[in-house]
């Protein structure tokens, strides 16, 4: 059996398996743990993003100011440093955000952040 760049030989009687079955297997493997996570309520691990994400998805298309994400979901417990860690594990498990300017009330112009792709 001749052997290409783009498979790997596992015995005659398995064939070969070729770069796009082990892409396949990956992309199983990751919908299935993105499955479980949101089955299960884990998003992330980290149990701070995962009330971020949860406050997100409440919040809809209408989306949430940092400020809202820092003193009603955060509690006022934590930095703005420690809230930009947060925003960026979000990001980095795969949660497209979308960042935006609002008003407020008092023309107070509102960094808010909301949900840019569909979470299936």
């Amino acid at each position: 059996m001749p052997k290409s760049p783009n498979s790997l030989s596992i015995g005659r009687q398995f064939g070969t398996i070729k770069i796009e079955h082990q892409l396949a297997a990956e992309a199983v493997v990751d919908y299935c743990e993105r499955s479980a996570k949101w089955i299960f309520g884990v998003l992330t691990g980290n149990r701070l993003a995962d009330r971020v994400i949860r406050a997100l998805r409440r919040a809809g298309d209408k989306g949430i100011s940092r400020t809202d994400i820092t003193n009603r979901v955060l509690g006022k417990n934590y930095s703005a440093a420690v809230v930009t860690e947060i925003l960026t594990e979000v990001r980095k498990e795969g949660y497209g955000l979308a960042k935006f300017r609002r008003r407020n009330l008092s023309f107070a112009t509102l960094i808010c952040y909301k949900f840019a792709t569909v979470i299936l």
